[in-house]
């Protein structure tokens, strides 16, 4: 039930049924149909880094007329994005991980500028933003939106976007095709190529470098008798290089001396000295410890070998286990368990077969509960009165499905 008031006034809408009854108040507003437009434009849909973001507003009656002496406020709002250039598929560009943690960053949004004036004659107006850089040499996207009120106080608005890159080159970096993660022991290629915001590839130097980090932490006492993980991380140089490159990828072959979390950093440099990188994970599996990022949740992390798997395939699957030896079930599920079945787990950094079939299309979850019983308390990992006690962590992985054959080329 709704009891319409004035104008202006608060209206009363009711909901009533047998057992529940509830209302609420809102506003009745007259529509008026807008009486003119507005036109926001930028200079340029794409810019670098420490260029300047300008742009125009403009404003007009339906009729034809301009708008002169306008109110017009106006907000300039960047976002931080993922940006892939065309034409490269299967390479990786801009920050996948920071220097602090493992996760991908997520995006980041913030003010850089805003004003207000009036209308000139014609009924524009011109704005100047500054420069704009691009937070942690990441690529973004500034959104220009401006609002303008016309004698009758009747607002409306319109918006421009514009790309922002940290540099006039991205360096892409990729593993070349295997099958599976890397392995300890075994020659790694990673392939490099330098292109420009369009995705064609330009003749330039890039450096390589490889880290592989690793994880310190403590379990600290706070208020309340309850314990804390606090964690660093310690990043160690594996290998470097420095690529030439065309048309044709360049190549940077190293060996993984240990097992766990890696990274492979690609750094451009363009005309004007600005400096793209691109950093993205590369996880190498085998024997012995690694000690991953880690929180105070009973959940742990799995990690996919491909994006994508084809009806048929084996999905690998690694574990970040966090003891040197626990017992494991390994479930496959969607809509209930379809299989599930016993492991033992040796090491950190185990990886487990998962075939995909028919059944998993559009998509199926991979599931892990890892128990490790008692241990003596010298070897258990955790602080408290008890370091040795029986300890469960439980992960689920997605693995997309589909068969490729039937995929559509257009």
């Amino acid at each position: 039930t709704v009891l319409a008031g004035e104008l202006g006034w608060p209206a009363v809408a009711e909901v009533t049924s047998d057992k529940v009854s509830s209302s609420g108040t809102f506003r009745v507003e007259e529509y008026r149909p807008p009486q003119f437009k507005v036109d926001v434009t930028a200079t340029s849909d794409a810019l670098l880094s420490g260029q300047s973001l300008q742009g125009r507003v403009l404003a007009r009656y339906l009729f034809g007329g301009a708008m002169p002496g306008s109110t017009v406020r106006w907000t300039a709002t960047r976002t931080t994005e993922d940006f892939q250039p065309p034409d490269n598929p299967g390479f990786a560009f801009g920050i996948a991980t920071w220097e602090w943690s493992d996760e991908n960053p997520a995006p980041s949004t913030e003010v850089i500028g805003a004003g207000e004036g009036k209308t000139d004659a014609q009924g524009a107006f011109e704005v100047d933003a500054g420069k704009v850089e691009s937070p942690g040499g990441r690529s973004a996207r500034v959104t220009f939106e401006a609002e303008v009120a016309d004698v009758n106080r009747q607002r409306i608005a319109n918006r421009a976007e514009v790309h922002v890159h940290p540099a006039a080159l991205y360096a892409g970096i990729r593993q070349r095709s295997v099958d599976g993660f890397a392995e300890v022991g075994k020659p790694v290629a990673l392939e490099v190529v330098a292109v420009a915001p369009d995705g064609k590839r330009q003749k330039t130097e890039v450096k390589v470098t490889v880290l592989r980090r690793d994880w310190k932490f403590v379990r600290k006492k706070t208020a309340g008798d309850r314990w804390e993980t606090l964690s660093e991380p310690v990043e160690e140089q594996v290998a470097t290089c420095t690529v030439k490159v065309e048309q044709v990828p360049g190549a940077c072959t190293f060996t993984a001396r240990a097992p766990g979390f890696h990274i492979a950093q690609a750094e451009v440099t363009d005309g004007q000295k600005r400096t793209q990188t691109t950093r993205t994970s590369l996880y190498v599996v085998g024997e012995g410890w690694v000690s991953w990022q880690r929180n105070d949740s009973d959940r742990i992390d799995l990690v996919t070998d491909k994006a994508v798997y084809d009806v048929g395939e084996t999905a690998k699957v690694l574990v970040k286990s966090p003891f040197p030896t626990a017992e494991a079930v390994v479930t496959v599920e969607r809509e209930g368990v379809s299989s599930a079945r016993h492991v033992s787990l040796k090491g950190a950094a185990t990886t487990l077969d998962v075939p995909v079939g028919e059944a998993g299309i559009p998509d199926v979850y991979v599931g892990v509960a890892l128990v490790r019983g008692r241990v003596p308390q010298a070897d258990g990992q955790d602080a408290g009165e008890d370091p040795g006690r029986p300890q469960v962590r439980v992960g689920y992985a997605k693995l997309k499905v589909e068969r490729k054959s039937k995929r559509l080329a257009v």
